[in-house]
């Protein structure tokens, strides 16, 4: 498994958390990830606080980058 680039805050991940390639959190408080959760490649988690439930798979289609978040954090 890969390990994600936490830019701040605090990361939470359940059971059975997978990690792909380049996957950058910049979050401000904290991310809270459920069971079974699947960041695919180039994923980008951003805002103040992000909290995804279980069974949350996150993949980016044809190479591009899947962000998630409310912008920019600040």
């Amino acid at each position: 498994m890969n390990k994600p680039t936490i830019k701040s805050g605090k990361f939470s991940a359940g059971a059975d958390f997978r990690c792909g390639e380049n996957v950058v959190i910049d979050v401000a408080d904290d991310v809270i990830l459920g069971d079974r959760c699947v960041l695919g490649d180039n994923t980008y988690l951003c805002g103040r606080r992000v909290v995804i439930q279980d069974d949350f798979f996150g993949y980016s289609h044809w190479g591009k980058r899947l962000e998630v978040g409310l912008g920019r954090r600040s």
